[in-house]
């Protein structure tokens, strides 16, 4: 079996999942190509139909704002949707340009990748409800993002052990992230602190502030390095379709103070592996982080905890039996 993985770069954790994918695919010992198309294809995505899929490609996986583009006769069709950007539950936490052009545009498109698709995935049981809760779908199936946690591990770097208390964020600088309450949380907190913050795939944002340290994008061995390095992941995200971030600093050995929202609780446990707080209330954040800096035994249980949750629930293991009973059931027809 061959499967096709057609995607338009979006400067996004969707090319992460992609590539994550067909490694995962390749593990199960089938074969899996990645075809990467331009972003300006986003815009008129019904151009990807005159691309033909490689020679003896019997499924192909798709990102919902194009995948019916890439439905092709006799090929079995799956389509993953990463976070519902059409849910009124996201609606406070874009612009109104945004709002329109996911109401005007991608909505359509994704309402034609489901139509077109055999089987739409999601990455987290929260996404799952929201699109049955919304009618776009009759059913999908929760197949949860996960990390290689044999990179994504604690390593030999620990944490910062002089005066000051590292916290790190990871992701882009938009309101939707939380970017916005960075600063206020780093200003209530106080001298000792420090926030490192790596930016996004998107763009070079920065924060101008004394104890915050932009770090831009980096390369994915360093980004571990910081994980290793810190004294706890800081999200305070208002919207995830499932939380890469607070996952991957779980398997690296990381306690987590994250927002009580979405898709996070599904990955954090509450006062197992982190804190989840109150969405946008800067007292909450303040307070978890201070109790990580005056209990370190604390900081270590829950780093302990959250490496041992990502091992046995969002490892590329745990994901590779569900992955390989799809494929060996297109194989057989029995999906």
């Amino acid at each position: 079996m061959k499967v096709w993985l057609p995607t338009v770069r979006a400067g996004s954790g969707t090319d992460v999942f992609t590539e994550r994918l067909a490694t995962l695919i390749k593990s199960c010992g089938f074969a899996a190509e990645i075809t990467w198309f331009p972003h300006h294809y986003e815009l008129h995505p019904w151009d990807l139909r005159r691309f033909s899929p490689p020679q003896g490609t019997s499924l192909t996986w798709t990102n919902t704002w194009n995948g019916f583009a890439f439905r092709r006769q006799g090929i079995f069709h799956v389509t993953t949707e990463h976070h519902c950007v059409f849910d009124p539950l996201y609606r406070p936490y874009k612009n109104f340009a945004q709002h329109l052009y996911h109401l005007a545009v991608i909505r359509r498109f994704e309402r034609l990748s489901f139509a077109s698709a055999d089987l739409v995935t999601t990455v987290s049981h929260f996404t799952a409800n929201r699109l049955l809760a919304l009618g776009v779908v009759g059913e999908v199936r929760t197949i949860h993002y996960w990390v290689d946690t044999n990179r994504y591990s604690p390593g030999e770097v620990s944490a910062s052990s002089d005066a000051v208390f590292r916290l790190l964020f990871v992701g882009n600088l938009t309101r939707r992230k939380g970017g916005d309450l960075l600063i206020p949380i780093i200003d209530a907190l106080g001298e000792g602190f420090e926030l490192r913050v790596v930016g996004g795939l998107r763009g070079r944002e920065e924060l101008s502030h004394p104890q915050i340290v932009p770090l831009n994008r980096l390369d994915e061995a360093s980004l571990i390095a910081e994980y290793r390095s810190c004294n706890l992941l800081l999200c305070p995200s208002r919207y995830e379709g499932f939380g890469a971030t607070p996952l991957e600093a779980m398997a690296c050995g990381k306690p987590v103070v994250v927002a009580d929202n979405s898709a996070l609780p599904e990955v954090t446990e509450q006062g197992v592996t982190g804190i989840l707080c109150q969405t946008d209330n800067i007292e909450g954040f303040v307070s978890a982080i201070r109790k990580f800096r005056d209990d370190p035994a604390m900081g270590q249980r829950m780093g302990a905890a959250g490496r041992s949750r990502a091992q046995a629930l969002f490892s590329e293991e745990a994901r590779r039996q569900e992955v390989l009973a799809l494929l060996e059931a297109v194989l057989v027809k029995d999906i």
